[in-house]
């Protein structure tokens, strides 16, 4: 029996554990604030309506969906594949920090640091190869020179032997 390929829209979980499911969401853009932000267009669940004292009047998007906007520093995706998708954002509904926030965002500082340093380390190891290689390169072509100079020494000593 072949299953057939379920189109879920991508989970929503923001860091005090609300959840939505997410419609659509917009290229990051600056604020009037200079702040660099992400709007996502998302469908709330019962529970988070209830939380969050949501009204059917809230759901400005064809009574079913919302927009809110979020600082971009705020999103994390823990998994982009097209059936499972899950958005984290990292503060809470309301947009204000979470004990997650810091301690995720805190991580997520040293994954970024540690990827530098590894794009760094492999910027060098690109370079010493090359290094290598054109010291592999003069090496060979001096041997080379050192043949020829050598032969050119053992033909010239066996021309005076001949004299």
């Amino acid at each position: 029996m072949v299953e057939i390929y379920e189109r879920r829209l991508p989970l929503i979980i923001w860091g005090d554990g609300g959840q939505a499911r997410l419609a659509d969401i917009r290229p990051p853009e600056l604020n009037r604030l200079g702040i660099d932000i992400i709007k996502v267009l998302f469908e709330p669940t019962k529970e988070l309506m209830q939380r969050e004292d949501l009204t059917e009047e809230d759901l400005t998007h064809e009574k079913r969906a919302m927009w809110k906007s979020y600082p971009r520093d705020m999103f994390e995706w823990l998994d982009q594949s097209p059936r499972d998708a899950i958005l984290l954002i990292l503060c809470n509904f309301k947009g204000e920090k979470t004990g997650l926030t810091g301690l995720t965002k805190g991580f997520i500082e040293l994954l970024i640091g540690r990827r530098q340093m590894e794009n760094n380390l492999k910027v060098q190891i690109a370079g010493l190869r090359n290094d290598l290689r054109m010291a592999t390169t003069e090496k060979i072509e001096i041997e080379k020179q050192f043949n020829e100079i050598r032969k050119m020494m053992e033909s010239k000593k066996d021309d005076e032997e001949k004299n």
